[in-house]
């Protein structure tokens, strides 16, 4: 527990014990990731997807249930690169045998919010830059995939801060985040004020399974 009562990373860590779970942290300067290893994936490997470059080489672990990346600044603002989630629950593999046994299985452990609450307690706790406030960006390959996102991060406690278009006012925020979406931030310490209780309750009750996500 973090000395003022907010969800610290040994909270997340424990409640990703109990549920099978492995949580891994990777500080380098401002860099960060954060990766979520399950062990019931080595039963339930994920199946190679063939979309949106999901077909990478050499392909993940079956254990790698999700992942995020990115890095702290000294403006206040981390900024959260990537949260890969779905490509390693079996969502995008619904369809098939195997993609759905994994999905059903990854889905009960709630990876999206886990990942969540353990990346904004790495940057509250461990990077070198105070960020108050976090960003990300809903990135707008497909519409409907799109408009997903939004709802998963308005739920989580993200607020839209501005749209990323083709127009010449975008150009800075194209290449900084490497495509075009919906930049969205949230208050680092309302997060996780917000999700302390949850998380905490993970694998001893069923407190988390409104807000499960693959």
């Amino acid at each position: 527990m973090g000395i003022d009562g907010l969800l610290s990373l040994g909270d997340v860590d424990a409640a990703a014990r109990r549920l099978g779970c492995e949580l891994r942290t990777d500080v380098k300067g401002p860099a960060f990731r954060v990766e979520i290893l399950w062990e019931g994936g080595k039963a339930l490997p994920a199946p190679r997807v063939q979309m949106l470059g999901y077909n990478d080489e050499p392909l993940p672990p079956p254990e790698l249930l999700g992942y995020c990346n990115g890095f702290t600044q000294p403006n206040g603002a981390a900024h959260l690169e990537t949260i890969e989630v779905r490509k390693f629950t079996g969502f995008w593999s619904r369809k098939t045998e195997r993609g759905r046994k994994r999905y059903a299985a990854a889905r009960q452990l709630n990876p999206g919010l886990l990942l969540a609450v353990a990346a904004i307690c790495c940057v509250r706790e461990r990077a070198p830059f105070q960020c108050k406030r976090a960003e990300l960006l809903c990135i707008l390959d497909d519409e409907r995939q799109h408009r997903s996102l939004v709802r998963f991060y308005r739920r989580l406690g993200c607020s839209p801060l501005r749209e990323v278009g083709s127009d010449l006012r975008s150009v800075a925020d194209r290449v900084l985040w490497g495509g075009e979406g919906t930049i969205m931030d949230v208050q680092v310490e309302a997060f996780l004020l917000k999700w302390t209780d949850a998380v905490r309750a993970m694998g001893m009750d069923e407190t988390t399974s409104r807000t499960a996500v693959g």
